[in-house]
């Protein structure tokens, strides 16, 4: 347990505040014995102290946030796309190709689009 680097420790009677977002810092409590403020074993999660992951990005690639349920959630542009994730893990970044207008992963596309599949089945 370690001293965040952006806590500012406040008089015992007041609050620690966070340099980042200058709000009251959650992670520390008052030593009713040392009368002090003291950081508790979370202090570690706390996710302002951690660096921001870089990830280059190249054409038709983007981020992705977070996997839930089985579903990856793609970041594209300002706006975050909803995706059953194909994949074995919970990778960074995908790469991503658009066929009729829907967006599907490179590699996991349909190999035919659904306008020819519709012309097949009038013949």
């Amino acid at each position: 347990m370690s001293m965040c680097e952006y806590c500012e420790k406040g008089s015992y009677y007041g609050f620690c505040t966070c340099i980042k977002n200058n709000e009251i810092c959650p992670f520390m409590r008052r030593c009713n014995i040392e009368h002090e403020w003291l950081p508790i074993d979370l202090m570690d999660t706390c996710s302002l102290r951690k660096p921001k992951e870089v990830i280059e990005l190249n054409k038709n690639e983007y981020k992705v946030r977070f996997e839930k349920d089985g579903y990856l959630y793609i970041e594209m542009g300002d706006m975050v796309i909803q995706k059953r994730n194909p994949y074995d893990h919970v990778p960074n970044k995908v790469e991503m190709v658009r066929i009729d207008n829907e967006m599907y992963f490179k590699g996991f596309e349909p190999k035919e689009s659904k306008e020819q599949t519709k012309s097949k089945k009038k013949k």
